[in-house]
């Protein structure tokens, strides 16, 4: 059993690796683009789940597979209103899970001046069916640069929101 467990978990890190280097990356600049975007991250929850978090057309959506990412559920927007949304390489949205099975996103929301953006945090504490109202994690609403954001969950469900404020 316990070489079965090891195998289990072998096998969800070389899909989640799968997932995060070949997916499509746009990479845009100066104002133009270079295709569609599609930038993805993803985590797996206590249960083996697949979550997976994206932009789609200026929202963030959410979707899970408990089939090692073969089948996703509908896709779920966690972000009401559109957004210009930072999504080329540490811009992309982020997504952690936690102990208790509260999903936890957060992304980068462009902003007007060249390398500006508020980071975004928001939560499902019903396994993604519904994502509380997302909020700006900073206090600063300056149109500085309020990038690059990280997220991590510790064991004891602590939540732990890092970026670049400069």
């Amino acid at each position: 059993m316990r070489k079965l467990n090891l195998i289990i978990k072998l096998i969800k890190k070389i899909i989640f690796l799968l997932l995060i280097f070949f997916c499509e990356v746009s990479i845009s600049h100066e104002g133009h683009s270079h295709g569609p975007s599609v930038v993805t991250s993803a985590s797996f929850d206590h249960l083996g789940t697949l979550w997976r978090v994206r932009e789609q057309q200026g929202f963030i959506i959410v979707d899970s597979s408990n089939d090692q990412g073969l089948n996703f559920s509908k896709s779920i927007n966690v972000n009401t209103e559109l957004q210009k949304i930072g999504t080329s390489g540490d811009a992309r949205p982020k997504i952690a899970i936690g102990p208790e099975g509260n999903i936890y996103v957060t992304w980068t929301q462009a902003l007007s001046k060249p390398y500006t953006g508020y980071i975004w945090f928001a939560r499902s504490k019903d396994r993604g069916k519904t994502f509380e109202l997302p909020q700006i994690v900073h206090q600063d609403k300056s149109e500085i640069t309020h990038r690059f954001d990280a997220i991590n969950v510790n064991k004891d469900g602590r939540i732990f929101v890092a970026w670049v404020d400069k």
